[in-house]
């Protein structure tokens, strides 16, 4: 438990020279919004898919086109996917919550492959959360060892991202 808890926390806990990088991706966009404000002055830079990647596409003024079974993305492009590895493989540390496309899908599991790919490759401090992000990990078989952490936990994992206190762990520590 206290090695989930120092690994899910690092980012409101821990100081970094280098490039701090948050990959948001299948995750509620209220969540997202949270962690993104949150972590706006520990993080340098987001990479965004899914539903919060469109909702900000969006914001900014990008015709997207029509919605699609709720969503107009099940995975990033080509170039997204490029510049986010290139993000990633010049990061100190890395903080995923969710996948960056509908991986279970092989048609739209590119980006998330090719993220993941790059964060295994690189040298980072490399936190990845949430049930079905760790999922993909065993998916497309790559080593867990290749991460710093690897957590299921998806709600508290948010909650450790965005500072909010856990009543267990406080306890504990009393």
């Amino acid at each position: 438990m206290e090695r989930e808890y120092v690994a899910n926390s690092a980012l409101q806990a821990r100081e970094f020279d280098g490039t701090v990088t948050m990959v948001l991706g299948r995750v509620k966009p209220e969540d997202s919004i949270r962690v993104i404000d949150r972590a706006d002055d520990t993080a340098d830079q987001f990479c965004l898919s899914g539903i919060i990647g469109e909702l900000f596409l969006r914001a900014d003024g990008y015709n997207v086109g029509c919605d699609i079974e709720e969503t107009t993305y099940f995975d990033i492009g080509s170039e997204t996917a490029k510049h986010y590895a290139d993000l990633v493989s010049t990061s100190e540390a890395v903080f995923v919550k969710g996948a960056l496309g509908v991986f279970e899908d092989e048609r739209f599991a590119d980006g998330t492959v090719e993220g993941l790919s790059a964060i295994a490759d690189s040298d980072c401090l490399s936190v990845i959360g949430g049930g079905d992000t760790s999922r993909s990990i065993e998916l497309f078989d790559f080593d867990e060892d290749d991460f710093s952490r690897v957590s299921i936990a998806g709600g508290a994992y948010v909650r450790a991202l965005t500072g909010e206190p856990f009543v267990g762990v406080d306890v504990l520590e009393r």
